[in-house]
C-alpha cells in the first residue's frame, strides 16, 4: 500500500512518470537506503542527504531534468534513507532493552502524522520570517545548497565547475581500486572506505570532531577505563539527541528573552 501511495502521489501531485517513480523507489528507496543504513551503523553518521545528488542525476538521466523533479529525487533518498537508518537503530536498541518490535512500530506510527503537521507548520513560519533564497538566504544549509546547485546544473542553467568531470572519473577509479584492495590481506591496515567517503564530503570541523570523539570514547573510556560498548553507544546517541534538542530549544529561549540572538 505504501508503494502504491508513493507512486500515485508523485505521479498525480508532481507529474512524474510512473516508471521514473518506480526507478526512484528501487534506486533510492532500496539500494541507497541499504548503503546509508550500513554507513550509519558503522560510523554513526547517515550520508543519505548527501547521496541525494545521485538521485538527482538519476532523475535527470530518466528524462526529468527540471529542478523540481530532481529535487524530488534528492528528497526521496534523504527522507527514506534517514528514516531507514533511524528505524534500524531503533530496532537494535529495542532488542537490547527487550522492547517488542510491535510496540515500537505502533509508537512510531502514532508519531508520523503529528510530526508531519508540526514540521510543515514550522517550515511555513520559518519561510515567512526568514529569507530562504539560494544565494543570499540567512539560513544556509550546506546539503540544501548542494542540491540547489546540482538541480541548476542538471536543468542546464549552471555550468559544471572546471575539472569536474575529470575529478569524478579520478574519484571513481580510486574508489574502485580501494574497494578491491579491501578484499586483500592488507585490509586490516586500511582505514574504512565508508569513513573516508564521509570524511571527504563533510566540513573539516565535523571530521575533527568525529576523530576526537572516537579517540575519547574508544581509547580513553573504552580501552583505558574499560567502559562497556553499551554505555559508550548510549553516550554517543545521547550527544546526538542533545544537539538536536539544543537546536530546538535555542529559538524558544531566544523568543522568551532568556538568551541573545
Amino acid at each position: 500500500m505504501s508503494l502504491l501511495a508513493t507512486v500515485l502521489f508523485l505521479h498525480i501531485g508532481w507529474g512524474l512518470s510512473v516508471m521514473l517513480v518506480i526507478g526512484l523507489i528501487v534506486v533510492g528507496g532500496l539500494l541507497q537506503n541499504i548503503i546509508a543504513t550500513r554507513a550509519a551503523a558503522q560510523t554513526a553518521f547517515n550520508p543519505a542527504r548527501v547521496m541525494g545528488v545521485l538521485l538527482q542525476g538519476f532523475t535527470a538521466m530518466c528524462g526529468a531534468p527540471a529542478a523540481d523533479a530532481t529535487l524530488t529525487g534528492a528528497g526521496m533518498v534523504a527522507g527514506s534513507g534517514a528514516q531507514a537508518g533511524n528505524l534500524a537503530g531503533d530496532l537494535a536498541y529495542g532488542r537490547w532493552f527487550k522492547v517488542r518490535p510491535g510496540v515500537q512500530f505502533w509508537l512510531q506510527t502514532a508519531t508520523i502524522i503529528p510530526c508531519a503537521l508540526i514540521a510543515a507548520f514550522v517550515f511555513g513560519q520559518i519561510a515567512t520570517a526568514e529569507s530562504l533564497n539560494f544565494e543570499t538566504g540567512t539560513l544556509p544549509a550546506p546539503v540544501a545548497k548542494i542540491w540547489a546547485t546540482s538541480a541548476l546544473i542538471f536543468e542546464g542553467k549552471k555550468p559544471l565547475p572546471d575539472f569536474a568531470l575529470e575529478a569524478l572519473l579520478i574519484g571513481a577509479l580510486i574508489g574502485v581500486a580501494y574497494t578491491l584492495l579491501e578484499e586483500t590481506k592488507f585490509k586490516r591496515w586500511l582505514p574504512g572506505s565508508i569513513g573516508i567517503g564521509i570524511g571527504l564530503i563533510l566540513p573539516i570541523g565535523y571530521d575533527l570532531g568525529f576523530f576526537l570523539g572516537g579517540i575519547l570514547l574508544w581509547v580513553v573510556l573504552g580501552r583505558l577505563l574499560k567502559w562497556s560498548e553499551m554505555t559508550l553507544t548510549t553516550i554517543a546517541v545521547g550527544s546526538i539527541v542533545g544537539e538536536g534538542i539544543g537546536g530546538v530549544a535555542k529559538p524558544l529561549l531566544t523568543l522568551a528573552g532568556l538568551i541573545g540572538d
